[in-house]
């Protein structure tokens, strides 16, 4: 999956190195730039800021994994009925908020490295 190299790899050395803004803004931007023939720029481009949201507040790649995951077969879904297309980005923004909610939820019963 795309996760590991544009999460793990790129979103989590720019965050080292940079500040946050520009470590979503960056490894998205090369997300995009990796899905030339792609119709949704603008989604693809959204997409890859809330997963690297995920990952940032999830503080494990599964996160990111599970909301592309849900995304994918959302989108799948709307290829294969595309009788429902028109509700297809609020599924898939559905999806993703979902995943983002339980990784939120569970990376805030983890106890944090900051903590006394």
């Amino acid at each position: 999956m795309e996760e590991p190299l544009f999460r793990g790899t790129i979103f989590g050395g720019l965050q080292r190195t940079w500040q946050p803004f520009w470590a979503f803004l960056l490894s998205a931007f090369l997300y995009v730039t990796a899905h030339p023939g792609e119709p949704w720029l603008a989604f693809l481009f959204i997409a890859s800021l809330g997963y690297a949201a995920a990952l940032r507040l999830g503080h494990s790649l599964l996160a990111p994994m599970l909301a592309h995951s849900l995304t994918a077969a959302a989108l799948l879904l709307g290829r294969l009925y595309p009788s429902f297309v028109l509700a297809l980005p609020a599924v898939a923004f559905a999806l993703v908020a979902g995943a983002a909610i339980v990784m939120i939820t569970a990376g805030a019963s983890q106890p944090s490295a900051r903590e006394p």
